[in-house]
């Protein structure tokens, strides 16, 4: 059998590389998909469990067992609550990471959609998110919508509102029980409150502050983590009232009251 010539080998050699190439490409995205739908049914089954006993310590103690981070499974856990069936999309589980810090389900669908059929990197999809693509691309409703109370949430807490930061943004100290004190940034989900340089954001920051100033406490939902590490959570308030369970039931919606009042979006 005769040699072959240096460009037949490199022919050779090119076409092989191409298909070596494809098939690791192939291979990812099928363990990528595979990664989701195994997240998704971890969440499934620690969400079975009664939520009196889905604690964080709880939590904690499974994440060392299987030698995870406890922050998967928090997010296995909303990924199971936020998606019916798992995703049938080509995206990763760190693209799901990044779309689970989106609360808003029509912002979420969009850029879910929209990473799907551009074939989006995870940095490609935070890029969009941090350039509001969702704000460009979708119409503008001339009526206020109602940001729902949440039937779920990560964790209730207990919190003394310590400063305004501006119109969606707080610091707060939270209970998380065992007189234990968590001193945290929150970013109210859902919303988006006019910069607080313009005149309508310190508007909306001066409701916020004359609001929460009376309550001696307010009661926070959290559902997620922004990219900036801020809890992302619903506030509930009512002065006065000294039970924070019926706070928490009963109590006015920070968020909606936003919206609705006009000072945030």
């Amino acid at each position: 059998m005769s040699e072959l010539t240096n460009r037949d080998y490199q022919r050779l050699l090119d076409s092989l590389e191409e298909i070596l190439q494809d098939g690791r490409m192939k291979a990812e995205a099928v363990v990528a998909r595979l990664l989701v739908d195994t997240y998704w049914q971890l969440g499934e089954r620690i969400a079975a469990v009664r939520d009196a006993a889905l604690t964080t310590p709880l939590l904690g103690q499974l994440a060392e067992d299987l030698q995870l981070n406890p922050r998967t499974l928090q997010r296995a856990v909303l990924l199971y609550r936020t998606y019916a069936h798992p995703p049938k999309t080509p995206l990763s589980w760190s693209h799901y990471r990044r779309l689970l810090t989106l609360t808003n389900s029509d912002e979420r669908s969009f850029y879910e959609q929209l990473a799907s059929n551009k074939k989006f990197s995870v940095r490609a999809l935070d890029q969009a998110i941090l350039d509001n693509r969702f704000g460009q691309e979708t119409p503008t409703k001339k009526d206020k919508r109602t940001i729902p109370r949440p039937s779920h949430g990560y964790y209730i807490f207990k919190t003394v509102v310590e400063g305004i930061v501006d119109g969606d943004t707080l610091i707060a100290r939270l209970d998380l029980g065992f007189s234990t004190l968590a001193h945290q940034r929150i970013r109210l989900a859902d919303i988006n409150a006019p910069s607080p340089d313009t005149a309508a954001g310190k508007r909306a920051t001066a409701f916020l502050k004359r609001t929460l100033t009376p309550c001696e406490f307010v009661v926070l939902q959290t559902v997620a983590r922004d990219t900036y590490g801020r809890y992302l959570a619903h506030l509930y308030y009512q002065a006065n009232e000294p039970r924070w369970q019926t706070v928490h039931e009963s109590g006015k919606h920070l968020n909606n009251e936003l919206v609705k009042r006009g000072y945030a979006v």
